[in-house]
């Protein structure tokens, strides 16, 4: 009798799971893929305006509903139309800086300490600097965002759109080579990819190879992971490239 009773009762789970008694399994699998779908987009379009790239970021969420897409939606459009437009070059501050010292004791105590004292400084000199910059509103640019040519060659202006307080900059750091006088003197090495691929420094201490944010490219690249709103649209550094001893 018992046995009659579970034998009944699996036919009867098995023919309403079949006429739909108990919900289209497959339904569920495709909510549960299009919140996930939802989801990632959500975050890429947060991502996008928290650079100020408001265009693209609204471009993700076409097609997409729901509450937290909305109120998002709502946010865009409420941040780009208080934007400020940088329309005079003249105005768009520009840093320059060279290698940063890792080691003052050796950098300063080298044959070339005058030269170090004149033209560097130090990573703990740049970063409260760096800092600095952050808290009083500036956004790294870079001159793709803000010059265009022609076919000609014929150089154009383009205005930046920033919020109100924020500053369009441009940090520029020259000669990246690491130069053959500055071994042993307290400076980075070369620049080098990591195993997660990240750009980082090979530094040298007393024969000890340390791989790190050892100069301004990882620094900055660190510094705009915890902080992505001091980049627009993902702009850092500008490299200066030169000819002398590669580069």
């Amino acid at each position: 009798m018992i046995k009659t009773k579970i034998t009944s009762l699996v036919i009867g789970l098995i023919l309403g799971a079949g006429l739909g008694l108990y919900g289209n399994i497959d339904d569920d699998v495709m909510a549960a893929k299009t919140d996930s779908q939802t989801t990632k987009t959500v975050k890429q379009a947060k991502s996008l305006s928290q650079q100020y790239q408001y265009k693209e970021a609204k471009s993700v969420l076409s097609g997409h509903k729901g509450t937290t897409v909305d109120h998002l939606k709502k946010s865009i459009n409420k941040q780009q139309s208080k934007l400020v437009t940088w329309d005079d070059p003249t105005k768009i501050s520009h840093l320059f800086y060279h290698s940063l010292i890792v080691d003052p004791g050796k950098a300063f105590s080298s044959k070339q300490a005058q030269g170090y004292k004149d033209y560097m400084v130090t990573i703990d000199e740049f970063m409260p600097m760096l800092n600095q910059l952050y808290d009083n509103g500036y956004v790294l640019i870079n001159f793709k965002d803000i010059i265009s040519i022609d076919k000609q060659g014929k150089v154009t202006f383009k205005p930046v759109k920033l919020p109100e307080g924020k500053k369009p900059l441009i940090i520029s750091q020259d000669d990246v080579n690491y130069y053959e006088y500055m071994k042993n003197s307290g400076f980075a090495d070369k620049l080098v990819v990591n195993k997660h691929g990240d750009v980082k420094n090979q530094y040298t201490n007393n024969g000890q190879k340390k791989i790190g944010d050892y100069d301004m490219v990882p620094i900055i690249d660190t510094f705009i992971k915890k902080h992505p709103d001091f980049s627009y649209g993902g702009s850092k550094g500008v490299i200066a490239e030169t000819v002398i001893m590669g580069c």
